[in-house]
């Protein structure tokens, strides 16, 4: 048979007071530790203030260049802070060096990866609303602010984005294009994740991860639940993003834009030439069989040769001291036919048109010439073996 223990209602108001006295000295052992860590911060930063100002002090707190007390190091630094401020009157949501940059305290420290430091400031009053503050922690710093010392990551900056993001920090498309730009696919995946509005402004992001060649990036911006829309450039007069990709060469970039929807004919704007089947032709020449596959790519996928690619395409073989005097004969051969054009004959079109004519005695122009016509002649090629 087991044994019961029974309780009387004196023995559970005794065990409830001792509880009770319990948790009173544990609390006291709380209060009494943070009156120590309070009272060691004030006396290291009086001991540091002989050394340094205010504002030097801070900035190596935030570099996480100098050692704190020995108690608690989060409970210590969040003391430090408190009573730092305090001493300098200043404002802990204000500029941190007013002149340079317009930086609050909070954004240098997400700058500087410093989690600590970020913590300790939003205790102290901090607010993460300025969506300032997630785009420098996508923005980190490579050097420190006073010596040039190449900086080393203090943290895991998915730690800090995780933070920020769960204090209410607003994720902006700056700090998806900052993350972008640093090539950083992890921070890039977590903001996506994190992205609930579906008409978020993805475009910078997704021009600087195609003009820096980065596939992986590019994958996980397109493969997003944003929208995505491929005639938003970050200036007047940049590329279109497949243009960007062309002239870097990269035939998996322009497979993966067109795979997701990037219209092979598309332009700025209607009075703007430049589209990627033209810049493809413009910047050929014989050697280069990357362009001659992306060339390819385009017409397969729908690329239309038109009278203006036409037309921009001889123009831009102009030589400035040497006209090229035969380019309009050669345009208008081609523009006598240009309805017979499809997705491949306009290749065969051109090199009878160059064919046909007479070119004059000008070996600068014939150079030209020649050297158009070998490149589409390996793309005819190239088209005939894969048919």
């Amino acid at each position: 048979m087991s044994n019961i223990t029974v309780f009387t209602s004196i023995q559970k108001k005794e065990n409830q007071n001792n509880n009770e006295r319990k948790r009173t000295a544990s609390s006291l052992e709380r209060v009494s530790a943070i009156k120590t860590i309070k009272t060691n911060a004030t006396i290291w930063i009086n001991e540091k203030l002989k050394e340094m100002d205010a504002e030097n002090l801070m900035s190596k707190l935030i570099q996480g260049t100098i050692e704190l007390p020995d108690e608690d190091s989060d409970s210590s630094l969040s003391s430090v802070i408190e009573e730092l401020f305090h001493i300098s009157k200043k404002d802990i949501n204000g500029d941190f060096f007013p002149l340079y940059l317009c930086k609050s305290y909070l954004d240098w420290a997400a700058e500087y990866e410093n989690l600590p430091m970020i913590k300790a400031l939003v205790e102290n009053g901090a607010t993460l609303t300025n969506p300032n503050v997630l785009k420098r922690a996508c923005d980190y710093r490579q050097e420190s602010l006073s010596s040039g010392e190449d900086f080393k990551k203090k943290e895991d900056e998915i730690s800090i984005l995780e933070f920020l993001i769960e204090n209410g920090a607003e994720i902006s498309p700056d700090a998806l294009q900052y993350a972008a730009n640093q090539k950083n696919l992890n921070m890039v995946e977590f903001l996506c994740e994190h992205i609930k509005n579906k008409d978020f402004d993805i475009s910078n992001a997704l021009y600087f991860s195609v003009e820096n060649n980065k596939i992986d990036i590019t994958q996980v911006l397109l493969n997003s639940d944003i929208h995505i829309d491929f005639t938003i450039v970050p200036s007047a007069g940049e590329n279109l993003l497949l243009n960007r990709a062309i002239y870097n060469l990269n035939f998996e970039m322009a497979t993966l834009l067109i795979d997701h929807g990037h219209d092979v004919n598309l332009r700025n704007s209607d009075s703007d030439i430049s589209s990627p089947l033209t810049q493809a032709l413009t910047d050929l020449d014989s050697y280069n069989d990357d362009m001659v596959n992306i060339i390819v790519l385009l017409i397969e996928s729908g690329a239309i040769l038109e009278n203006q690619n036409l037309t921009s395409i001889f123009e831009r073989e102009r030589d400035e001291n040497q006209p090229f005097e035969t380019s309009n004969d050669i345009c208008d051969a081609i523009n006598n036919r240009i309805e017979e054009l499809n997705r491949i004959s306009p290749i065969n079109t051109m090199l009878d048109a160059l064919r046909q004519r007479e070119y004059g005695n000008n070996i600068s122009n014939i150079y030209k010439i020649n050297t158009l016509t070998s490149a589409l002649k390996n793309i005819r090629e190239f088209v005939n073996n894969h048919h």
